[in-house]
């Protein structure tokens, strides 16, 4: 699962056209994420990604509520985005996403 989360920005590397939110939402939060015991409606780590318009809300440029100094997204920097750091591993007290990977 962890390799179909980092389909849609592998696209972006190829030339591909760029994922909308709402491939992400569709193709990678919905199928990995928006659980009700994971970050559906009432979303752990006081994350919510139920729907498209709703995550972006909650991740682009958003400090982490469990990792103090983290941004849950920085656009056009992966390598400093929360989200990306999670999907290799854990950072601080968050474990790595999604935790079935672990």
């Amino acid at each position: 699962m962890r390799l179909l989360a980092l389909l849609p920005f592998a696209l972006l590397l190829t030339g591909c056209p760029a994922p909308t939110i709402d491939d992400v939402q569709t193709e990678v939060f919905g199928l990995s994420c928006a659980f009700s015991s994971c970050h559906g409606s009432q979303g752990s780590g006081g994350l919510e990604l139920p729907d498209a318009t709703t995550s972006l809300a909650e991740l682009i440029d958003v400090p982490s509520e469990e990792v103090d100094g983290e941004t849950r997204v920085i656009p056009g920097d992966s390598a400093n985005s929360l989200l990306f750091k999670l999907l290799e591993g854990p950072v601080g007290n968050a474990d790595m996403m999604p935790p079935s990977n672990g």
